[in-house]
């Protein structure tokens, strides 16, 4: 779809929002990571606190093998969604009841998670892990670079900015905010955060990078003013490195999706 006339009025950007444009939709991405060592950088997805996850596994280019599901309390059994991409970078979307600590299988193995979130009316009483089918100690995949998604207790959904562009579809990315925070003392510290992003095949690159320093918490919001066009099957991550053990950073990002 070409879109060479368009303006992104707020009436365009509210009709986008509504679906009332064909080929047309946005999506927004958002992330944390809490207690970041300063010796290890890691990317912005909640597991990275968890010792040899800091850094995001990506499955190899168009293998599905993100397979299994299954959470750490025996008695959680509502219906998760997860929102992913088929080994052909198609988009697909589907509801599996959890079963407690066992496991689950997926109807469709996914190549990319890019969301999860507890699609019921009751809380979950544990975590949720979405990975590669390996071994598991109640519930918990025993190799941490198996987890593909995590949905955590109190949270109900993904807190990764972690996303993949479906295939048919040009990602428009149109702005990100970030934030760094801290616990007590009056030591300033500071966090390295660099946008990444890999084409299909490709490797990863660099394609924004700023600091953020604090005696609390410190922000950051970027708006272009121009639209930057990213092809399907392109990876975000983004990764922070930081000065001082324990801080916390957030990101989060919008993409116009258009229909190639």
């Amino acid at each position: 779809m070409a879109i060479q006339n368009m303006r992104l009025s707020d009436a365009f950007i509210l009709d986008v929002a509504a679906g009332n444009i064909a080929g047309m939709s946005f999506d927004r991405k958002f992330g944390s990571i809490d207690s970041i060592q300063a010796a290890t950088p890691a990317d912005v997805w909640e597991y990275g606190t968890t010792s040899g996850a800091e850094l995001y596994t990506f499955s190899a280019d168009g293998v599905a093998d993100i397979d299994t599901m299954s959470g750490s309390n025996a008695g959680d059994t509502v219906p998760m969604t997860i929102e992913g991409l088929a080994d052909d970078g198609t988009l697909v979307t589907q509801t599996k009841n959890l079963t407690g600590q066992t496991k689950v299988t997926l109807d469709t193995p996914l190549w990319r998670v890019n969301r999860a979130f507890n699609s019921d009316g009751s809380p979950l009483a544990g975590d949720v892990y979405i990975y590669v089918d390996g071994a598991i100690t109640a519930g918990v995949p025993d190799v941490a670079t198996d987890v593909r998604a995590f949905v955590s207790t109190g949270n109900e959904q993904t807190l990764q900015t972690i996303y993949t562009v479906p295939a048919g579809k040009t990602a428009y990315f149109m702005g990100l905010e970030s934030s760094l925070t801290k616990g007590t003392g009056s030591t300033q510290v500071s966090a390295n955060l660099k946008g990444k992003t890999r084409a299909f095949g490709k490797q990863f690159r660099t394609q924004d990078e700023f600091n953020l320093l604090s005696h609390g918490s410190s922000t950051k919001n970027i708006n272009f003013p121009i639209p930057i066009p990213f092809p399907e099957k392109t990876d975000f991550c983004p990764n922070v490195d930081v000065s001082s053990n324990g801080l916390g950073v957030s990101w989060a990002f919008t993409v116009l999706l258009v229909d190639n």
